[in-house]
């Protein structure tokens, strides 16, 4: 709002003279014109005070709140970092820990397969022990049954052996037996 009167204004004013100075009724008009204009003015003045104590207050609430946002920003990227390198030191030991585990689990499965392979060997060795004990004693056995009948044993009460048709010099069993 523009007051009706400005500072010019009051310095320019002049008043009509009278007999004994300047026309009293003049000089009081003039005086309640300025009066109303400095009233309008103070007024506009007490508002405009106001309005700016309470942009003031407004925008020191906001930097206030920048301020906090700012330090919540700042926290939340701290706590962003430092949950990402738990993350990868987390990751880190766990690929560790699984890579011990994997390890562990060859070198076990290692060990089973050498004791299993132990164990084929020692099941390969008594079989051919085996093997070669039934041949022996299958080739005994042959033998005696091929030899001559007085270097067979003879049971005290049996009867007086037959002549049996001479047989093969190979032994039938034995020959299928793989060695």
């Amino acid at each position: 709002m523009q007051p009706k009167h400005l500072p010019i204004d009051l310095l320019n004013k002049t008043f009509s003279r009278r007999l004994r100075g300047f026309d009293r009724s003049a000089v009081s008009s003039f005086l309640e014109e300025v009066a109303t204009s400095m009233e309008e003015v103070m007024a506009e003045n007490a508002s405009l005070s106001q309005r700016l104590q309470a942009a003031e207050a407004e925008l020191s609430r906001y930097k206030a709140m920048e301020s906090t946002l700012n330090e919540a920003l700042i926290l939340a990227q701290k706590t962003s970092r430092d949950i990402n390198l738990n993350a990868q030191k987390q990751a880190e030991l766990i690929l560790n820990q699984a890579s011990q585990d994997k390890e562990g689990l060859l070198r076990s499965a290692k060990e089973e397969v050498a004791s299993l392979e132990e164990q084929i060997d020692e099941l390969n060795r008594a079989k051919h022990r085996f093997l070669s004990e039934l041949k022996g004693l299958l080739t005994s056995i042959w033998e005696m049954a091929q030899g001559s009948p007085s270097s067979r044993p003879t049971l005290p009460l049996s009867p007086e052996p037959q002549e049996q048709p001479e047989q093969e010099e190979s032994i039938p069993l034995l020959s299928r037996i793989s060695w």
